[in-house]
């Protein structure tokens, strides 16, 4: 009888081994359920975010779309109502106001120059060749109008000018200019043309002849 105890018990011993083994392994796979279900959670919620951010991005990409098409439509003439149709009648303005001036000063008894913003000289008048002696404008344009100058004031003088240019500020320098018959002394004076934050653009200038 003892021993039919003894092995019952035995039995229920393993058995309960058995169980708390099982529910052992049941917790750690309901752990590792759990783990994968949360993993999976997350992956739907970020694939959700990522597609909620795309969406907006293109519904952002397609507005920048229609701001680029209603700019480009405003650079292009149509008959008056853009801004590049405004751009060139202000450009035609101006154009026209140029032709005018440039008309007038050809005109002008006062021999004027003028150079761009590195010093080189790009427009200069009838009365200026008439002085200097130049069959034409392009006798002097550039750096042509110093094969002009008496060669004793050359060297002072193209000194002079390039330190104006390199110092950004007006120019005024008197020399001797070679004509056919004798060397005649002159006074050439340059201001600074600038934008209106200041920048320079070129020198327009006068030469005056001095007696």
């Amino acid at each position: 009888m003892i021993e039919w105890l003894t092995f019952i018990e035995i039995l229920s011993l393993k058995s309960a081994s058995i169980w708390g083994g099982l529910a052992v392994v049941g917790g750690g796979v309901y752990k590792v359920y759990r783990t994968l279900t949360k993993n999976r959670e997350l992956e739907s919620a970020e694939r959700t975010a990522t597609r909620t951010q795309i969406e907006a991005l293109s519904r952002n990409m397609a507005d920048i779309g229609t701001k680029v098409n209603e700019v480009a439509g405003e650079m292009k003439f149509n008959g008056g109502s853009t801004a590049r149709d405004a751009i060139g009648r202000v450009e035609a303005t101006c154009n026209l106001i140029s032709q005018r001036l440039l008309a007038h000063c050809e005109r002008d008894d006062a021999a004027m120059f003028e150079c761009d913003a590195s010093g080189r000289t790009i427009w200069v008048n009838r009365a200026l060749c008439e002085l200097m002696g130049a069959a034409s404008s392009s006798e002097l344009l550039g750096y042509n109008w110093k094969t002009r100058l008496v060669t004793a004031d050359l060297e002072r003088v193209s000194r002079e000018w390039s330190m104006a240019i390199a110092d950004d500020r007006d120019f005024d320098c008197s020399y001797r200019i070679q004509c056919e018959a004798a060397s005649v002394s002159v006074r050439a004076v340059a201001t600074r043309m600038t934008t209106p934050a200041g920048k320079t653009i070129g020198w327009s200038g006068q030469l005056k002849i001095l007696h």
